[in-house]
């Protein structure tokens, strides 16, 4: 009502003495008394003025003030950013004070904002003259709670960067950091404008300091999107830089390979491939990579750069993940597995950013079913493409026919990618038993199957992950070496397809549980592999997993080097420089019995 009185004051349709508004001003006089707050008359249209329009100071009701003083909705301000200001000057003296002081009257701050807007795109040559206020006003209503200024500052940002190109370097450090933790938020209308903010400051701001903001404020990141997020961006600024540029220039080398070796090795899946599509370029382009990395890299982060290397000759860099999902603040959108359940539940001081879930069917994908129940109900929800031959030829009794179904099965992985991802649950039931088949060629073939199938199904096994490892783990204590070898390697390829957090909670539970002697050191192993990468990006779940398979296993550290003692041994040093002292007080809180052993072993060894 009020925006239609208003426009039709604009046009001169509703005039001063037209009978509405005499019958507007009758009822007024008769029900309000001229003393009457301001509060009061605060949704009546203000008075037409031949002079310069006059506004109440004290009326509740926002009103749309321009600087160059017309009454306007805020609305219409959308029509006026390709108009020039008269007085720029006098217009942002008079935004300014309007973001300041605008307080809970958040129509202020939003003309305040439309006003740096057209400042910045018509009269840049004012408005840098005080750029960093005007930035960091800007950019402290990023977080301002109310997500319409919020959105407005950041599309505000983006057309700093259109239109002031590299002056905005003066402070894209903060800038960055601002927007990206502001990515982290889980609505997708202010993640979409941050993403549209960020691809502006990646095509107008200078490429060599984009990408050093972008390493800086987000590569070690404790949020899973915030840093997908600066993965994608990162490759854009390497694509636009040069990938041979990068590794020479001496201001970026060092950081930019730190952060391929970060993102590479990432546990967010996506992250994980935007690293290794910059890795790989930097494979085709530079032959002194090696070189490069002992250079600018410490020793471990050289070796695991060296390995992801080989691995992407071999297996290549993949596909981005399709189920990627950027509508989550939390780590990540992912099923629990119910080897984090059972971490809760032997270790009732440990949590997890997932919900927990208690039935059997735990692993089962939220993407799916967000009900807990019977694993027919998931099957429901997703029609199963898969031919009803093949689970026939599974489940055969006849040695041949369960060879044939691995091989339709690994076909259909190939060219039909997407309709087995979204039958993994039921492919799964059928096809891990083929992992510990009693026929050694049907075992075998299983084990060069699935080591071929990692790249193509990726995330969705993080839902089938604890039946797969049930089945497979077995085969590590196997008397054929090329059984042993296969899955060793299919182990491997878990890290670098399968969410790593989720990956090292489950071989927590399979240490808990196995009394193998030849299995055990094994998995332990592959935990102190992946120990470090686990640790930058969620350091108190591998603290809750490590520390209880250290101290389960401590009187291994008193036998000679060689068999599990070492295995154990190495865990230890490696929680010892990452924890620090604080490895022995969560020792002694834990099992103090075992602290003087542990100590003894640090003090010799380390």
């Amino acid at each position: 009502w009020y925006q239609r009185r208003v426009r039709e004051r604009q046009s001169g349709e509703y005039g001063p003495d037209s009978p509405e508004k005499q019958g507007s001003k009758s009822r007024r006089q008769r029900s309000k008394p001229v003393s009457a707050p301001v509060e009061s008359r605060a949704d009546l249209p203000p008075k037409r003025s031949s002079s310069k329009t006059n506004v109440r100071a004290n009326s509740l009701r926002p009103h749309a003030v321009d600087m160059e003083g017309e009454v306007l909705n805020s609305c219409l301000f959308d029509e006026k950013i390709e108009i020039p200001l008269v007085n720029p000057e006098m217009a942002i003296s008079e935004a300014v004070r309007n973001i300041r002081q605008g307080g809970e009257e958040w129509n202020l701050k939003i003309q305040g904002l439309h006003i740096l807007r057209r400042a910045a795109r018509h009269h840049p040559d004012t408005f840098q003259l005080d750029l960093l206020s005007y930035l960091r006003l800007t950019c402290g209503e990023v977080s301002n709670l109310r997500s319409t200024v919020s959105r407005l500052a950041i599309q505000v940002i983006g057309d700093y960067f259109a239109s002031l190109n590299t002056l905005m370097d003066a402070d894209i450090d903060r800038t960055c950091e601002t927007l990206l933790t502001k990515t982290a938020e889980p609505n997708q209308f202010i993640r979409n404008d941050i993403l549209s903010t960020l691809g502006k400051m990646v095509e107008n701001a200078s490429p060599s300091r984009a990408l050093l903001a972008l390493v800086n404020s987000g590569a070690t990141h404790r949020n899973s999107t915030v840093r997908s997020v600066t993965a994608s961006c990162f490759k854009d600024v390497v694509e636009r830089i040069g990938v041979n540029r990068c590794l020479t220039l001496k201001d970026i080398a060092s950081k930019f390979l730190t952060a391929v070796e970060r993102f590479s090795h990432d546990g967010n899946q996506e992250t994980r491939y935007y690293g290794r599509l910059v890795l790989s370029w930097c494979m085709e382009n530079n032959n002194n990579l090696e070189a490069l990395s002992q250079r600018h890299l410490t020793a471990t982060a050289a070796r695991n750069l060296r390995d992801m290397c080989e691995k992407l000759q071999s297996k290549g860099v993949g596909s981005l993940p399709e189920s990627s999902e950027r509508t989550s603040g939390r780590y990540r959108s992912q099923p629990v597995s119910r080897a984090q359940s059972n971490l809760s539940a032997t270790y009732p001081g440990s949590r997890s950013r997932k919900p927990s879930q208690e039935s059997v069917v735990e692993s089962v994908s939220p993407r799916l079913s967000r009900r807990t129940g019977p694993r027919r109900d998931v099957r429901e929800v997703v029609t199963d493409k898969m031919p009803p031959s093949l689970y026939a030829k599974l489940n055969s009794s006849n040695w041949q026919d369960r060879h044939a179904g691995i091989g339709e099965l690994l076909e259909l992985c190939v060219k039909h990618t997407m309709e087995v991802r979204q039958c993994i649950v039921r492919v799964s039931d059928a096809f891990t038993p083929r992992l510990k088949d009693p026929n050694s060629k049907v075992n075998l073939y299983a084990l060069q199957s699935l080591l071929r199938m990692l790249p193509y199904l990726e995330d969705s096994l993080d839902a089938v992950l604890t039946p797969i490892t049930e089945q497979l783990v077995p085969n590590l204590a196997s008397q054929r070496a090329n059984i042993v070898t296969l899955t060793s390697q299919i182990l491997d390829g878990f890290r670098i397809h399968v969410d790593n957090p989720q990956l090292m909670c489950e071989y927590g539970r399979i240490v808990r549980s196995q009394t193998n002697p030849r299995i055990k050191p094994i998995i332990i192993d592959k935990i102190s592999d992946m120990i470090i990468d686990v640790h930058e990006v969620r350091p108190k779940l591998t603290e809750q997993i490590a520390v209880p398979i250290l101290i389960d296993n401590y009187e291994y550290l008193q036998q000679n080097a060689g068999g599990i003692g070492a295995y154990v041994g190495r865990l230890a040093n490696l929680l010892h420089q990452l924890m620090g002292t604080k490895l022995m007080a969560e020792v002694n809180r834990i099992k103090p019995v075992t602290a003087a052993t542990i100590q003894e072993y640090l003090d010799n060894n380390t």
